[in-house]
């Protein structure tokens, strides 16, 4: 059974705008889910999500980009339903009927990124693990709280006291 539109909600930015800047782009924030579940939305799963939302937020305010967490209509992903993709699909219809084409970047965990992977027209019927020898991820724009290295290796071991 697909969600009917009205169950999947936007709701207001995680953050507003900077002011005088206009929306550039939008990032839906996927929470996780279950695989099969009818109980509605999981407050705690975006709960999690929000210091993720808020920090894309607080950097990309000022270039115009909006972050909103997807409040689904239930917490699983219910088989070929797909119901957690169905409700990224539908938040993505509402951010081009709010805000016109601008670009969409779907986030997500655990089964949110499953839903933002289906949403994106990929068919992912199972995760899996990055194949040996891959790139490492890329990483963060330097912040205090994660701080940039030059280098992917581990780091040295402190030098022995004289």
């Amino acid at each position: 059974m697909r969600h009917e539109e009205p169950r999947t909600r936007l709701g207001r930015p995680v953050l507003p705008l900077a002011e005088g800047a206009s929306v550039a782009g939008v990032v839906l924030v996927l929470p996780a889910g279950e695989p099969v579940s009818a109980k509605g939305p999981s407050r705690l799963a975006a709960l999690r999500m929000l210091p993720l939302a808020r920090s894309l937020a607080r950097a990309g305010s000022p270039e115009g980009l909006l972050v909103h967490t997807v409040r689904y209509g239930t917490r699983g992903w219910n088989g070929a339903d797909a119901s957690l993709a169905a409700d990224a699909e539908c938040a993505a219809r509402e951010v081009v009927r709010r805000h016109g084409d601008v670009p969409v970047c779907l986030a997500g965990h655990g089964m949110g990124g499953r839903a933002a992977l289906r949403a994106a027209g990929h068919p992912c019927r199972r995760p899996s693990p990055p194949a040996p020898g891959s790139p490492p991820p890329p990483r963060w724009r330097s912040s205090p709280r994660w701080p940039s290295t030059t280098s992917t290796s581990p780091p040295s071991p402190p030098p022995n006291p004289p």
